[in-house]
């Protein structure tokens, strides 16, 4: 499937989809970075790049900054070819539940920031971005149902955030990092909806692409990940990331 790219400027950083070599790369190392050293998702290897079998057919979303280094970025697969959810991850779905492969559906995987962010303090501030691009591509290519794969405590974190998802089955705790996680599926509609009632500045915030630099929404600085919310997200689980 073919989507419509997409590229704003927000807060003296760039999103954009990823399309030249050197872009991809540079993702692949991030992914090598976060999911591999980091987090120990996936086996490491020797090219130090996190490439597999899903990104022939998938859009990548970056983060970057003004300097064109990338800082976070998301990976979305099409339905027109399996979902991680069917075969990697499929021990997260319940049993009889029917997996929704229709065009206004995606996959999100692979979101996450860098790793340094959270040395600086950025990481919110990078994912709440990031987030806001996911937004705007699902509204550009008609997207109303997007699939993520994600671990527990941070699932809590984005639904508290207002990113409301509802769990496909079971928690499971998933080799070969031993990390909870949890399968779901949110609905814009839904999204739309509820901070539409809860939250409206933060959905006026999300709707409209900024071409100047902002200050966050008030949830992000100082509700957003406060160490409350956080407790206990530590350790080999403490990345914002989507599997």
């Amino acid at each position: 499937m073919r989507y419509q790219m997409i590229q704003f400027h927000e807060d003296g950083c760039w999103i954009r989809s990823i399309e030249s070599e050197e872009e991809y790369l540079q993702a692949y190392r991030l992914r090598y970075q976060v999911f591999c050293e980091t987090l120990g998702w996936v086996p490491p290897n020797s090219t130090g790049l996190e490439i597999d079998r899903y990104d022939s057919r998938a859009t990548l979303l970056g983060l970057f900054s003004e300097e064109n280094t990338l800082l976070g970025l998301i990976r979305l697969l099409p339905p027109n070819q399996p979902f991680m959810l069917e075969t990697d991850f499929s021990d997260l779905v319940a049993p009889g539940y029917q997996i929704r492969k229709e065009a206004d559906t995606i996959e999100i995987s692979r979101l996450t920031v860098t790793p340094s962010s959270k040395k600086q303090g950025l990481s919110s501030r990078y994912l709440s971005i990031l987030l806001k691009g996911l937004y705007q591509w699902a509204l550009v290519n008609e997207i109303r149902y997007s699939y993520l794969e994600v671990e527990k405590r941070f699932w809590r974190v984005l639904q508290f955030l207002g990113f409301l998802s509802t769990p496909v089955g079971p928690v499971k705790s998933l080799p070969p990092a031993g990390a909870n996680s949890v399968a779901a599926i949110l609905d814009w509609e839904e999204f739309r909806s509820h901070n539409q009632i809860h939250q409206p500045g933060f959905l006026d915030w999300m709707t409209t692409v900024q071409s100047a630099p902002v200050v966050l929404p008030e949830q992000w600085r100082v509700r957003g990940l406060r160490p409350e919310v956080l407790k206990g997200y530590s350790g080999r689980e403490n990345s914002l990331s989507v599997r």
